[in-house]
């Protein structure tokens, strides 16, 4: 889950041109449930949303490669 939350916010603050801090700050204070949006491609797409709300910024969908 740290794995995938790290590459997670990595590509949010790309995709989004946000500071990598301000998205993993978001993150690391969402509710324990959305820890499992984290194991499929459109709860990373959702969760992208959230933190781009968090951000005040357009949510721009993240859909990650599955390899």
């Amino acid at each position: 889950m740290i794995y995938a939350g790290t590459s997670l916010a990595l590509t949010v603050a790309n995709v989004l041109e946000a500071d990598f801090d301000e998205v993993w700050r978001i993150m690391t204070h969402l509710p324990d449930g959305y820890l499992r949006l984290l194991e499929s491609p459109e709860g990373w797409a959702a969760l992208s949303a959230v933190i781009a709300a968090g951000l005040g910024i357009s949510s721009v969908p993240v859909n990650p490669a599955i390899h």
